[in-house]
């Protein structure tokens, strides 16, 4: 994959794309609510108090991308689903289209707008060949994977925070989860097999019609080296309408 089609897979690997897994909805909780509660608690009120399990759109997000095939700022618009299907949107500094991503069923189509074409790929291949989990969109907004337990040895890592771990067959996941905005405060995913090491932190939790989400995101990886920060102004949940791919009469080339 070359050109300016790596912005669209750096966003992708770097960022942003998906859960193709839906799970149980999600139940809005008030940051209030975890008062005067144990670490337990504490987590279970986190996992329940996830986005993408209700869909969302994300409008005009701004990202700053340093990596070694490409270096500047977009705008990101997505919308993901109840279902975990999705639509992605990258857009240049002038409000030029770069790049669109579709995740619908068990297929991504990246639009590559400069370059007139379409990769297609499945998605299990996708994750496989790029070393993604299937839930980055959860990793992106802070939200508290099922899986998740207390690290019993820590226990917890300030007053302020709890310290757990999710890890399965291929990631270990390491969370700092925050008690007061009841979402992830940081996140390091790695995987010695796959030679993935991506730290996320989450900064200035916002809360909008009972939905909290970080303002700020910042991305580091080591393996391949990029650094992105997202800055998120607004995030609209309840999405179950279906995502409906528009493919323009581009040459597809295998993702």
């Amino acid at each position: 994959m070359q050109g300016k089609v790596t912005i669209g897979v750096s966003v992708l690997a770097a960022l942003l794309v998906f859960s193709c897994s839906a799970s149980r909805k999600g139940k809005t909780v008030s940051i209030s609510d975890n008062l005067n509660v144990n670490e337990y608690r504490i987590l279970d009120l986190s996992k329940k108090n996830n986005l993408l399990e209700k869909g969302f759109v994300l409008k005009n997000a701004r990202l700053n991308i340093t990596s070694a095939n490409y270096s500047g700022n977009l705008s990101l618009i997505a919308k993901v689903n109840d279902r975990g299907d999705f639509m992605a949107i990258g857009k240049g500094p002038v409000g030029i289209e770069v790049f669109r991503i579709y995740g619908v069923g068990d297929s991504i189509w990246v639009i590559d707008r400069l370059n007139r074409k379409i990769y297609e790929g499945r998605a299990n291949k996708v994750y496989e060949k790029y070393g993604l989990p299937s839930d980055f969109w959860r990793m992106i907004i802070g939200d508290i994977p099922a899986s998740t337990v207390l690290n019993t040895e820590t226990n917890y890592v300030k007053n302020s925070d709890i310290d757990a771990n999710s890890n399965d067959d291929v990631y270990d996941r390491d969370l700092i989860i925050d008690k007061d905005a009841l979402k992830a405060r940081e996140l390091n995913i790695y995987s010695h097999e796959l030679g993935v090491d991506i730290t996320f932190k989450y900064n200035d939790f916002k809360t909008e019609n009972g939905n909290v989400y970080p303002g700020n995101v910042i991305v580091d990886s080591k393996s391949p080296v990029f650094h992105v920060e997202m800055n998120i102004d607004n995030i609209t949940c309840q999405v179950q309408d279906s995502i409906k791919k528009k493919l323009p009469d581009y040459r597809t080339v295998g993702l």
